[in-house]
């Protein structure tokens, strides 16, 4: 294996537990338990998780030969969104208290938050600047008008004109979907074959006019896609794989096997894959595109 071409770095939770006492969370002899879990890529420097916190007051803890007793503190407990530095041995920083939580997406410096709806909120500031009341999101448009829904039926949800696209009538399912990044009216999924109701991991193209459904790659069972930024190409990954073809299926190309463990959540950008692994540990493994 190219080590030039490979990177793998992990981050125990003792790192982090370290690093949410430097952010003046909680006290190390107060945590009871962390737990990651979610995680996505902004770029080849930086992604975010969600770390949630079990906190104990030790202090009220009795001493004597008989039980022990302490007090939970609802205060300081929750869960965090916190930042990861991919350049700094996935050094992870602590950037805000959520009142919702669930899957995260991120996108030109902007961070979706997706729980009963999803949130937008600012990569530099972290403030919320938009809501929108969909919650099983594959990924948005530049501009956070335009949403990729998977609820039964498959549809792009137009936040201006308030109206629904069905791209897949139900029911139907997709594994991964993503918005060409230069041209957001192509979308390239994983889903069901058109001639059976089977999941089968191909890999389709359609506009978002639900127009243009074409099969790109089928036989390869794949599990994420992405988009390269050049858009011309898609970076797949199967259950130990990960490859590159041209979005007309020409030009199939393996680019390395991944160490993801099997039925574990991961995000796979165009040249980083990460994932929490068993529960308080940050995997990421760097790749090249030939």
């Amino acid at each position: 294996m190219n080590k030039k071409k490979q990177l793998v770095c992990i981050i125990t939770v003792i790192c982090i537990i370290n690093v949410v006492i430097s952010c003046g969370v909680v006290n190390q002899k107060d945590i009871e338990e962390t737990y990651l879990f979610y995680i996505t890529i902004k770029n080849q420097n930086e992604g975010y998780a969600i770390v949630s916190i079990s906190v104990e007051d030790m202090e009220n803890a009795s001493l004597n030969w008989g039980p022990v007793y302490w007090t939970i503190d609802k205060s300081r407990e929750g869960k965090y969104l916190v930042k990861i530095n991919f350049q700094d041995n996935n050094r992870v920083s602590i950037i805000k208290k959520l009142e919702t939580y669930g899957k995260l997406l991120c996108k030109n410096n902007i961070i979706g938050l997706v729980s009963r709806d999803i949130q937008f909120l600012r990569a530099d500031n972290y403030e919320v600047i938009k809501t929108i009341p969909e919650w099983n999101i594959h990924d948005f448009t530049a501009d956070r008008n335009r949403l990729i829904v998977d609820s039964g039926s498959i549809y792009e949800y137009d936040d201006i004109t308030k109206t629904k696209t069905i791209l897949k009538p139900f029911p139907n399912d997709f594994l991964d979907a993503k918005y060409c990044p230069t041209d957001e009216t192509v979308i390239a999924y994983i889903g069901a074959s058109n001639t059976a109701d089977n999941m089968t991991g191909d890999i389709y193209l359609i506009n978002n006019d639900a127009t243009g459904n074409t099969l790109v790659l089928s036989g390869y069972n794949a599990l994420k896609l992405c988009w390269h930024p050049d858009g011309n190409r898609i970076i797949f990954a199967t259950g130990n794989s990960i490859y590159s073809v041209n979005k007309d299926g020409s030009n199939v190309v393996f680019v390395k096997n991944h160490n993801v463990p099997a039925d574990i959540y991961f995000y796979l950008y165009y040249n980083l894959i990460a994932y929490i692994y068993p529960r308080n540990i940050i995997v990421t493994e760097k790749f090249s595109i030939p």
